[in-house]
């Protein structure tokens, strides 16, 4: 954790005098090399900067990196300068993944000048992923809004936390943070990460040895770090192992926290030869029944006091597991949740996926908690929203059991091997999980609308 919140305000980018988009990146070792070119064509990232002339400096012992030519200690404020870094870092690491996409700076998604994502990276098929580096305090209603306009325009947005301030919360627990509710709001659709450009490394949180978590204390956790250069970019944002993992342990906490208390029945006591002429005299109705609730049975009128023993349990005995049984265990685990998401990446991925998403847009909701499918995640769920959403005029009634059918008859036979089968109930319980989970897309999308079952 000290090593990721340290940093030193290098000038590493700069913007170009010309206006063309884009900053330009000082490779280590090159101030020499480009300090002629950097006073001709360069100027201060920081487009408020009142002396913007840059050079270049080059101790030995330093990593090189641009400075003020006529204020040579002139700093802006720290949230400003990482923030530009931070662009720039994610700027080059996305153009250099992908040789198709673009990779944008300060770029309007729908050219209406709402909103402008710092980093935008724009598809082939037209596609976008926005990408928000955050350093300034940042309320849950500003948020908020800038998400939902992102949700509206069916663009995925990666929020990246500064590594140092207001976005790094410590809780003074042996080096743990602890995320703001921002952050928690986040991560219900996409992993908490936070970003040094300095460094170029990512972090996301670590919450192993959280077991239990109540949702009313800040969760927390220890940052998980991982370099930049080691990620891999998806159409849903940075992918990695470890981020993948860590963001299905934050996810099943939430819905611990989330899950109602279950309701603990006390165990009968044992009541053996108790006395039940003077327990029950002159019980109410409601006392009578709490009495036979707890084992202890009224003797017929007339009859001498009795007492009763409490039987014993039955013997416990061991069934065979139908398939629907094995299915249901396969995809309640967070392992059934990993293959299903990632199989459907690679769909996602192929010339298939390709051709269905330029048809109906990027709009596919994922669901994140178990139970899942044996199938592609992205697979069956742009199969639903093709046609179950698309088709639909607004106020349209949407029958999940039909819903659940037509997934049936279209994906029998073409189960992810070493899962389970693909069981009708199973089915039906995942496609009305996946139209609850879609429903803010879907009312965006249609307006109001309900759903019905046979």
């Amino acid at each position: 954790m000290q090593q990721f919140r340290q940093g030193e305000r290098r000038h590493l980018f700069a913007a170009y005098q010309d206006g063309r988009p884009g900053l330009f990146f000082l490779e280590p070792g090159a101030a020499r090399m480009e300090r002629d070119f950097t006073k001709e064509h360069l100027r201060c990232a920081v487009a408020s900067c009142e002396t913007p002339e840059l050079t270049t400096a080059g101790p030995s012992t330093r990593r090189h990196s641009f400075r003020h030519l006529h204020a040579p200690n002139l700093n802006h404020s720290p949230e400003s300068e990482f923030h530009i870094a931070a662009k720039g870092i994610i700027e080059r690491w996305a153009a250099g993944q992908d040789a198709t996409v673009e990779a944008r700076l300060e770029q309007d998604p729908d050219g209406t000048r709402q909103r402008r994502a710092d980093v935008l990276v724009t598809w082939p098929d037209g596609s976008q992923l926005a990408f928000e580096p955050q350093y300034s305090d940042l309320s849950m209603s500003n948020w908020q809004e800038r998400h939902d306009w992102y949700a509206d325009h069916e663009i995925p947005d990666v929020w990246l936390f500064g590594h140092g301030g207001k976005q790094l919360r410590t809780s003074g627990e042996g080096g743990l943070v602890k995320l703001s509710p921002v952050q928690l709001a986040a991560a219900r659709t996409r992993p908490v990460l936070w970003i040094n450009p300095d460094q170029e490394l990512i972090a996301t949180i670590d919450v192993t040895d959280t077991k239990h978590w109540d949702g009313k204390e800040p969760l927390r956790g220890r940052l998980r770090l991982i370099p930049v250069g080691e990620c891999t970019l998806t159409r849903a944002g940075p992918e990695h192992p470890e981020i993948t993992r860590c963001h299905s342990q934050v996810l099943a906490l939430i819905e611990q926290a989330e899950s109602p208390a279950p309701v603990e029945v006390p165990v009968p006591a044992n009541f053996d030869w108790v006395d039940t002429a003077s327990i029950l005299a002159n019980a109410t109705p409601v006392r009578q029944q709490r009495a036979w609730d707890t084992g202890i049975r009224q003797s017929p009128p007339g009859a001498p006091a009795k007492t009763w023993q409490r039987p014993a349990a039955p013997a416990a005995t061991t069934r065979e597991k139908n398939s629907c049984q094995l299915a249901y265990e396969w995809a309640s685990t967070w392992e059934a949740r990993d293959v299903a998401r990632m199989a459907g990446q690679v769909w996602l991925d192929s010339d298939q996926g390709h051709e269905v998403i330029a048809m109906i847009g990027s709009a596919v909701a994922n669901t994140v908690l178990p139970p899942v499918l044996p199938l592609p995640t992205h697979l069956w769920q742009s199969f639903l929203y093709a046609n179950f959403v698309l088709t639909c005029p607004p106020g349209a009634r949407i029958d999940v059991d039909a819903a659940a059918a037509a997934v049936l008859q279209q994906f029998a036979g073409q189960v992810l091997p070493r899962t389970c089968d693909l069981d009708p109930d199973l089915v039906r319980r995942e496609v009305g999980y996946w139209f609850q989970h879609a429903a803010g897309t879907l009312v965006r999308r249609l307006g109001p609308y309900v759903f019905t079952r046979k």
